[in-house]
C-alpha cells in the first residue's frame, strides 16, 4: 500500500499544482491586475509585506523557537511562498475588495518563481539547503508553465474559460484535500510530531500576517482585509511541490508544512468572519465573471 500511496500522492500534488495555476490563468486577466495595481503605494506595500517581511519573520520564528533542520526547512519554503490561491476564496468569505486580491494573487504566483528559490537559498541551514536547480525547476514546470498555458487559452476561448476555471477550482480543492488526507494518514506520526514544533511558528505567523496586512493594506476596510488575509494564506501547494521534490513526501519539511497549512487555513477562514462585519456599509459586490468590485453608492 506504500508505494500505491506514494503514486497517488504525487499524481494528487501536481494535479493539485497544475489545476491551481492553469485555473488561475483562466479566470483573471491582466488588465484586473492592472486595475488593481492602480494605488501603487498600497500594491507595493502589501507585496513587500508578502514576499520580503513575512519570510523573514518565518525565519526568526525558527530560530528564536529552535525549530529543528528539517522542519525549519519547510517553514522557509512555506514562508517564502506568498499567494496561495486559495486567499480568494477567503477574501469573498470577508466580503472584501476581490479585484485586489486577485491582482495581488496573480502577481505573488508569478514573484514565487524568485522568492521561492531567493529565500531558500539564502535562509535555509546548508545541510537541508535545497538545491537551487530543483526549486526552479518544480517551480517554471509546475506554476509558469500551466499559468501562461491559462492565460492562452484564456485569449482564444474566453467564452469557455470560464467554465474552464471553475472546473479546475473544484479539482485542485479536491487535490489539495487528497495531498493532505495522504500525508496525514501515512505520515500521523511524523505529523504529530512536527505540530508540536510548527504550530506555535504557524500561528504567530498568521497573527502578525493578519495584523501587518491590515495596518498597511489602507485606505478603507475592505483593502484592509484584503491584505490581511492575502498575506496570512501562503501558497501551500507550491511550496509542498518543492519540499516533496526536494527531500521527499515524507519528510520533515513536507510534514511542516502541511500542518502550517492546516493551521493558517483554519486560523484564516475563522477571521473571513469577524471580517465581513467591518467592511464600510458602501461596498456592495458586483462584477463580471464572479468577481467582485467596489463601488460607493451616495
Amino acid at each position: 500500500m506504500g508505494p500505491l500511496l506514494d503514486i497517488v500522492y504525487v499524481v494528487a500534488l501536481a494535479t493539485t499544482l497544475w489545476a491551481t495555476a492553469l485555473g488561475s490563468g483562466l479566470s483573471h486577466r491582466m488588465g484586473e491586475v492592472a486595475a488593481a495595481a492602480a494605488n501603487h503605494r498600497r500594491f507595493a506595500r502589501i507585496v513587500v509585506l508578502d514576499t520580503v517581511a513575512i519570510p523573514l519573520v518565518v525565519y526568526a520564528l525558527t530560530r528564536v523557537l529552535a525549530v529543528p533542520e528539517g522542519y525549519a526547512a519547510g517553514l522557509v519554503l512555506v514562508g517564502a511562498a506568498s499567494g496561495g490561491a486559495i486567499g480568494l476564496a477567503v477574501v469573498r468569505m470577508a466580503h472584501a475588495d476581490v479585484p485586489l486580491a486577485i491582482g495581488l494573487i496573480v502577481v505573488l504566483e508569478i514573484g514565487n518563481l524568485l522568492t521561492i528559490p531567493f529565500w531558500s537559498s539564502i535562509l535555509a541551514s546548508g545541510s537541508v539547503r535545497p538545491p537551487l536547480g530543483d526549486v526552479v525547476a518544480t517551480l517554471v514546470l509546475g506554476v509558469l508553465v500551466p499559468l501562461i498555458l491559462g492565460m492562452t487559452l484564456r485569449a482564444r476561448r474566453p467564452n469557455r474559460a470560464k467554465v474552464w476555471a471553475g472546473t479546475l477550482g473544484r479539482v485542485s480543492a479536491a487535490g489539495f484535500v487528497t495531498v493532505v488526507a495522504i500525508a496525514v494518514g501515512r505520515d500521523i506520526g511524523d505529523v504529530i510530531t512536527a505540530a508540536v514544533s510548527v504550530s506555535l511558528v504557524a500561528l504567530i505567523t498568521v497573527g502578525v500576517a493578519l495584523l501587518s496586512g491590515w495596518s498597511v493594506g489602507y485606505p478603507g476596510s475592505a483593502s484592509r482585509s484584503t491584505a490581511a488575509l492575502v498575506t496570512s494564506v501562503r501558497a501551500n501547494t507550491p511550496a509542498l511541490a518543492v519540499a516533496s521534490a526536494t527531500y521527499g513526501a515524507s519528510s520533515y519539511a513536507s510534514s511542516a508544512i502541511v500542518v502550517f497549512a492546516l493551521v493558517s487555513l483554519l486560523v484564516s477562514g475563522l477571521m473571513a468572519v469577524p471580517l465581513s462585519r467591518v467592511q464600510s456599509p458602501g461596498w456592495v459586490r458586483e462584477g463580471s465573471e464572479g468577481s467582485t468590485a467596489p463601488s460607493v453608492l451616495d
